[in-house]
């Protein structure tokens, strides 16, 4: 759905930026310029349809927070490595 609206603003924007020259050389300045603020209108729209829709299909990651880390067991590796070594220096 999102998709459709930013096609859609995209191309109303590009039609109010294309109709800039036309009017303002019938209607004049203001004629103009009420096409390029249109214009820019439909533009900062399509925009944020955009930013919504990469939020939605690229979540925010995890932050780290330093002050109040996870407390998180060892390894695999790390817990027979030690056992390991506890072994070999028992027979010794």
């Amino acid at each position: 759905m999102l998709v459709k609206l930013r096609i859609v603003f995209t191309v109303l924007s590009a039609l109010c930026a294309a109709a800039v020259v036309p009017v303002g050389t019938f209607f004049g300045f203001i004629g103009a310029m009420i096409c390029v603020v249109a214009a820019l209108m439909f533009f900062v729209i399509m925009l944020g349809f955009k930013n919504k829709q990469e939020a939605l299909e690229n979540p925010p990651e995890e932050k780290v927070d330093f002050l109040h880390p996870k407390k998180t067991e060892p390894a695999p590796e790390e817990t027979t490595k030690n056992k390991a070594d506890d072994e070999d220096a028992a027979k010794n």
